[in-house]
């Protein structure tokens, strides 16, 4: 008999799509009532997770289920400028606190000018949800639970997990010791979200094994990919902030006082790069010693 730690690839990945098709089903309403933006944040983490799961296996699913995470990931690009604004706007308190007395009134205007934009980020969101697409998608998905689990596969489905996902793990760490590595505080942003993105997927596939099996051992390695993947989405966060921000003063619609206030933000914002770079560089070195 097969344990629980060691049923088959294919089970697993069949029952963890599964739960993150339940998780992506469940948060719809809390998005349609917009009172929780974290309801839109889980909606896009089970989405991240089934297409991180779905390219990790791609060299043997079967083909249209190998593509399958192209459709979930244009779903997520969807939801893309809603989850920026909602990051952004949970910032607003904070800045508010610091930001000097004479630039408060541009600090509400921008306030205004955001919380605009997240109001037709938000109604675009809810297209995406009404749309055929979104429709087409779901029965896909539902489609395919409702196939056996071996059918998914052309090879290695009935490997035990364990066997199936060591290779891969290893592959993956590899890959993220040479990128971390590299890394200095001159590291372009567009590099360090290259790493972020690799950082995700082996948290991913972490995850994965952990949740379908009984093996505890991957607790501590998963904490500190969310330590590392936390520096890098607060790099990340704050260049597209920055993106924004110098958008908003390209665009000339914004009085003296809301300009002033940008500016004061987009030091700030470059700041916050910056002391985020320096963070990972410091934190670099004991990381490659933990995962030698």
């Amino acid at each position: 008999m097969i344990s629980v730690k060691e049923k088959p690839l294919a089970q697993a990945a069949h029952h963890y799509l599964a739960s993150q098709l339940a998780v992506v089903e469940a948060e719809e309403a809390g998005i349609r009532d917009d009172e929780d933006p974290e309801c839109l944040h889980r909606f896009r983490v089970a989405l991240r997770r089934s297409r991180a799961l779905l390219g990790e296996l791609k060299d043997c699913l079967v083909p249209e289920l190998a593509e399958f995470r192209h459709r979930l990931a244009a779903i997520a690009r969807g939801t893309n400028a809603c989850r920026d604004a909602d990051v952004f706007l949970a910032l607003l308190p904070e800045w508010s606190g610091v930001l000097p007395d004479f630039l408060q009134p541009g600090l509400g205007r921008l306030e205004a000018i955001l919380r605009q934009r997240r109001q037709s980020a938000h109604a675009e969101v809810m297209d995406l949800l009404q749309s055929a697409e979104y429709r087409s998608v779901k029965q896909a998905w539902h489609h395919w639970l409702a196939q056996p689990a071996e059918a998914w596969f052309v090879t290695d489905g009935r490997l035990p997990l364990s066997k199936a996902l060591e290779p891969r793990i290893r592959r993956r760490l590899r890959k993220l010791r040479r990128r971390l590595a590299a890394v200095t505080d001159e590291t372009p942003a567009q590099d360090l979200h290259r790493l972020r993105i690799q950082v995700k997927k082996l948290r991913y596939l972490l995850e994965f094994q952990a949740a379908e099996s009984d093996d505890g051992r991957r607790g501590d390695a998963i904490a500190g990919l969310k330590r590392l993947q936390n520096v890098l989405g607060r790099h990340h966060d704050a260049a597209e902030q920055f993106s924004w921000l110098r958008a908003v003063l390209g665009e000339g619609e914004v009085d003296p006082e809301t300009a002033a206030a940008v500016g004061w933000l987009l030091a700030d914002r470059h700041r916050a790069q910056r002391r985020s770079a320096a963070r990972l560089v410091k934190k670099r070195k004991k990381l490659l010693r933990r995962w030698a």
